[in-house]
């Protein structure tokens, strides 16, 4: 059992008896949600905006991913580079960046999608 929730993901485990897509819709919109929290260390309104938007397609992508492979571990690592990389980069604030980020992040979660269900089709 506990075998299972670690490779599964505690909050999408437990989603999932309620469908994949309410799983992966609430599990993204709660990882953003607690993204909102950094406007109460003085970050401004539209830097959690966007912080909020980014936190919902990384939260979306990521639980697609967890959904199709069943491993959290190479989802633990993308989410400590990704805060490690923004981190440490200079410049990387800047609007047209994080449009193109976050473009990004979405055609990857249509892709995943995609291939969700061309596996399915398959099976």
């Amino acid at each position: 059992m506990w075998r299972r929730r670690f490779t599964c993901g505690l909050i999408l485990n437990i989603l999932l008896k309620k469908g994949a897509v309410t799983a992966v819709a609430t599990s993204s919109v709660l990882f953003a949600i607690t993204h909102a929290a950094n406007a109460l260390s003085g970050q401004s309104a539209a830097d959690t905006a966007i912080q909020i938007v980014y936190a919902l397609l990384i939260g979306l992508s990521l639980a697609l991913l967890m959904v199709k492979h069943r491993n959290i571990i190479p989802l633990i690592l993308f989410h400590f580079l990704h805060n490690l990389i923004q981190f440490t980069s200079h410049d990387v604030s800047s609007l047209g960046y994080n449009l193109l980020i976050m473009g990004l992040l979405l055609a990857q979660c249509i892709w995943i999608v995609v291939s969700m269900r061309k596996s399915a089709q398959t099976a």
